[in-house]
């Protein structure tokens, strides 16, 4: 029970933490690969949500850390898909993202998939 408390803790501090750096990234700009990375890099580090955003996503790491050394990885590192239930439902909550049928059936096959390992 402990393991599947840190590894829920785990993906949601990592989901608010994706959600956050969207944020963030969604007001600094798209970056490329060209010459003009390294400034919108910077402009990245200084940005309040993409800050918190990493500092959510580290702390995430850290009950990551709880669970596996508690666990078998087998088991354990299935479970992190459930942020793709999490940042999905956060996503259309907080940009409105439109979902297609087809995509909550993805995450509902993953969902499903998440929930035979955790009962194994």
């Amino acid at each position: 029970m402990r393991t599947l408390l840190a590894v829920c803790i785990s993906v949601c501090f990592a989901s608010a933490g994706q959600i956050l750096l969207k944020i963030g990234m969604n007001r600094v700009g798209v970056l490329s690969t060209s010459a003009s990375l390294l400034p919108g890099l910077i402009d990245a580090a200084r940005t309040p949500a993409v800050i918190l955003g990493l500092a959510l996503s580290a702390a995430g790491a850290a009950f990551w850390l709880i669970a596996i050394s508690n666990a078998r990885l087998s088991y354990a590192y299935p479970m992190v898909a459930l942020g793709y239930f999490v940042v999905a439902i956060l996503s259309r909550l907080v940009f409105h993202d439109m979902i297609s049928p087809q995509r909550w059936l993805g995450i509902a096959v993953i969902f499903v998939g998440v929930t035979l390992v955790a009962k194994s």
